[in-house]
């Protein structure tokens, strides 16, 4: 109502609040450059398992996480995400059998210039890592996916 609206622009706003809203504008324009603008490769594997996956990449921003690509997987398949941006990231994914949510370890990409071009990160991802595998999943609550 109009008593809410006059009231909204009636406060008083602090240096804090100047600071955070600048700081979720930098990190929001940071996570929109993010979705295509890089080189390296992100490659899930769901070829271990007997269940379609439904997934997210995930960067790790210092305020918050942003998902910045969605993807499926059938089972006993996998998928290779082109273009990533520099930056820490992790894979979120839903077993579509039985609805659970998981999380990987945390993995990092970095790029750099060559006399020959870009040099990128390509990291290749086990869904359910398999004993001994590298990165393992961590099961998350619906609030993390």
């Amino acid at each position: 109502d109009g008593r809410n609206t006059a009231r909204e622009a009636c406060r008083v706003r602090t240096s804090a609040d100047v600071e955070v809203d600048a700081l979720r504008e930098r990190q929001r324009r940071r996570v929109v450059g993010r979705r295509g603008r890089g080189h390296s490769t992100v490659t899930i594997d769901n070829t271990a398992n007997r269940f379609d996956v439904f997934g997210k990449l995930v960067y790790n921003a210092s305020v918050f996480d942003q998902p910045v690509r969605h993807f499926f997987i059938p089972a006993g398949q996998s998928f290779t995400l082109m273009g990533v941006a520099p930056g820490n990231y992790d894979i979120r994914y839903q077993n579509l059998d039985d609805g659970g949510l998981y999380k990987s370890q945390g993995f990092g990409l970095s790029e750099q210039e060559t006399a020959n071009g870009v040099d990128a990160t390509s990291v290749s991802i086990t869904l359910y890592g398999t004993p001994g595998s590298a990165v393992q999943p961590t099961t998350i609550g619906r609030g993390e996916f």
